[in-house]
């Protein structure tokens, strides 16, 4: 085999086995669950059972709202509703299991939406999380 061939072969192998164990490494990162809903009445309604022991927030998506509506089921067993729009230049934002934060300029927020790092310097948008008679839950998003 000439040395070129072996070189092409062997950066094809690496990156093939790159992208496999990253890959791997993303596919176990915990994410949270994304439940596609509509917006009735400016209400989202969601089902309390879709949070578990694992599952403590959950992410609302619809068609109406620019981002995402991440909600969080407190220790009290009570729910905090979060809009998913940094306060900073308006970039979506992702969590885990302890903030809230950009990946665009490292801002980060706790889950009542305060600000705990710039350089976000306003709260985060919150709604309120109302019980109906129906067992269901829903957001209130105005």
């Amino acid at each position: 085999m000439e040395r070129r061939d072996f070189l092409k072969k062997g950066c094809v192998a690496c990156v093939a086995l790159g992208s496999g164990i990253v890959s791997s490494t993303l596919s176990s990162c915990n994410t949270l669950p994304i439940i596609r809903t509509d917006v009735e009445s400016d209400r989202i309604f969601f089902d309390p059972a879709l949070f578990t022991d694992e599952v403590s927030s959950i992410l609302l998506r619809t068609k109406k709202l620019e981002y995402d509506v991440l909600v969080i089921k407190g220790e009290d067993s009570g729910y905090r509703a979060v809009y998913m729009n940094c306060t900073h230049n308006h970039f979506a934002l992702s969590s885990n299991k302890k903030q809230i934060f950009c990946n665009s300029h490292g801002a980060e927020f706790d889950f009542d939406g305060n600000v705990l790092k710039g350089p976000a310097t306003k709260k985060l948008k919150t709604f309120q999380v109302i019980n109906d008679e129906g067992g269901k839950l829903f957001v209130h998003i105005n």
